[in-house]
């Protein structure tokens, strides 16, 4: 539902940047839990689902994601679980 939420151009720009702020969420939290590996898994699982999806956003978000869950110590709390100011913390 985020996903579809995020880049639906019937939703208004400015909350399609929170869903998608909730996307990245999502990832930093599940990689931060570093004890709950089953989880980590299903979020894995659910951006290999959504790499498909052309939006040029997912596609950066998914990039980021793999790169974050291959690379742990990437985390970094402001790029990722910092809502949608977020999108101030990236330089790509």
């Amino acid at each position: 539902m985020l996903l579809s939420l995020s880049v639906n151009p019937k939703v208004a720009k400015d909350k399609r940047k929170v869903f998608l702020a909730c996307l990245y969420l999502l990832v930093g939290d599940a990689v931060k839990i570093k004890s709950n590996k089953n989880h980590l898994e299903e979020v894995r699982s659910f951006v290999e689902q959504a790499s498909s999806n052309r939006n040029t956003f997912i596609q950066q978000w998914v990039a980021r994601s793999f790169q974050l869950i291959q690379n742990p110590e990437l985390f970094d709390y402001e790029k990722w679980c910092a809502g949608d100011s977020i999108f101030e913390n990236w330089d790509d």
